[in-house]
């Protein structure tokens, strides 16, 4: 659900559909992050990331083509509605066998309702590290939200620059946890130096060892936001997986019912 970081924090409560300035939101980590008015160079790169690929409302078609070993791959479709920074709702609509199945995020908690069942599950535990659909993205990387800047430290390593595919010399960012919440205790990210937004990231453990590594590619412009619409995540606990999600006509900053949130839309009948 989560499309390189995650989501910015949004508006809360019950209430009319949700709407708000992206803009005032990234100001609000700026103003949470550092009291200061300057930021070290890592730390406005940071930002401008989470101007791009934060946001208030996301609504999106999702594709993912999971590939679990060679020859032996799968495709999901799903309809997926974002709202600030917890709140999250995506609803498999094929193939037939997974349509019907949906999962809400509320907060830090994830929960599931399937059709052959009554009531919704909490997934919890040791679950959470487990691969949805058996692919690369777990379910703590569905749970993983907030803002780059406020989650790390951010360090500009020196040999910055040097992925000729993307046309220019990538910024090389290291990051560090800023509290032990965070799914990734360190990262290291690929920046575009143009649009500001990653190529590339890193996923790692405290001790530096890589678990999963991302790629992120078909940006598109949508009102001056840079989007990753295609990312290529690979588990590398994992041999010769790999999981696609492609993102179709994402809408953003567009009114959401809040009922979407609910569980007791997650656990309503089929009609």
């Amino acid at each position: 659900m989560t499309v390189a970081q995650g989501f910015s924090p949004g508006t809360k409560g019950a209430g009319p559909p949700i709407w708000s300035s992206g803009d005032d939101l990234t100001a609000q980590v700026l103003a949470r992050v550092s009291q200061s008015d300057t930021l070290t160079e890592a730390e406005q790169l940071l930002a401008d990331i989470d101007r791009h690929l934060t946001f208030n409302t996301l609504q999106y078609h999702l594709v993912l083509d999971i590939t679990y070993s060679p020859g032996d791959t799968r495709t999901v479709e799903a309809e997926v509605r974002a709202a600030g920074q917890d709140t999250a709702y995506l609803e498999f609509t094929a193939p037939a066998r997974e349509r019907g199945t949906r999962y809400l995020k509320a907060q830090k908690s994830l929960w599931i309702h399937q059709p052959n069942l009554s009531r919704s599950v909490l997934i919890q535990g040791h679950m959470l590290r487990q691969g949805m659909l058996g692919g690369d993205f777990s379910y703590e990387d569905m749970l993983e939200s907030g803002s780059l800047l406020e989650d790390y430290h951010a360090e500009l390593r020196p040999d910055s620059g040097g992925l000729p595919r993307s046309g220019s010399s990538e910024k090389v960012l290291e990051l560090t946890a800023r509290h032990p919440e965070v799914t990734y205790p360190r990262r290291t990210i690929w920046v575009d130096p143009e649009l500001k937004v990653p190529r590339r990231s890193e996923l790692k453990a405290a001790s530096g060892k890589v678990l999963k590594t991302v790629e992120l590619g078909e940006i598109i412009t949508v009102n001056g936001r840079h989007f990753p619409t295609r990312l290529v995540m690979r588990d590398l606990l994992k041999q010769n997986s790999n999981t696609v999600m492609t993102v179709v006509d994402p809408r953003f900053d567009q009114p959401v019912d809040r009922d979407i949130f609910t569980r007791r839309h997650l656990e309503r009948q089929a009609p």
